[in-house]
């Protein structure tokens, strides 16, 4: 397998940066979606922590550290099943290995791209003042939705 880029986010004065592999500002809602991705995923199942290469949770196993005032903690994130799609993740130390639900890992194997911000596009159109953006359209306005 390909080695995997380290990929540091820090949040910082309420937004997060990125601090690793390039300094930053990072996306906002991907680096969000990756600490609710950690935070509100519970096991459906566990398994004893025996030959964790067995669940892709050996050397090659993503790391994820999520450091808060209260301290670090390292998640390992392994191989999906080949039945339904399932993740094996365990805390580090941890005696037991858990099952996660499908699709758990994809926000961890994202590339630095997903969480480097949109790119803002220049635009040489001109632009309507602020003051119009707020009009009503006008009799020849086509609706953007069409209901039928």
């Amino acid at each position: 397998p390909a080695k995997r880029e380290r990929i540091v986010l820090a949040k910082v004065d309420r937004h997060w940066r990125l601090k690793e592999p390039v300094e930053g500002p990072a996306s906002d809602l991907a680096a969000i979606r990756l600490v609710d991705q950690l935070n509100g995923n519970y096991p459906s199942e566990y398994l004893p922590a025996q030959d964790l290469d067995k669940y892709g949770l050996g050397p090659g196993a993503i790391r994820v550290t999520l450091t808060t005032s209260k301290g670090a903690r390292v998640v390992l994130i392994g191989r999906s099943t080949a039945l339904n799609g399932a993740c094996y993740a365990m805390e580090e130390g941890a005696q037991k290995v858990g099952l996660l639900e499908r699709g758990f890992e994809q926000v961890f194997r994202a590339p630095l791209s997903e969480f480097q911000p949109p790119v803002q596009r220049k635009t040489t159109a001109p632009q309507p003042p602020l003051e119009d953006m707020d009009q009503e359209p006008g009799p020849d306005a086509q609706p953007f939705l069409k209901t039928p």
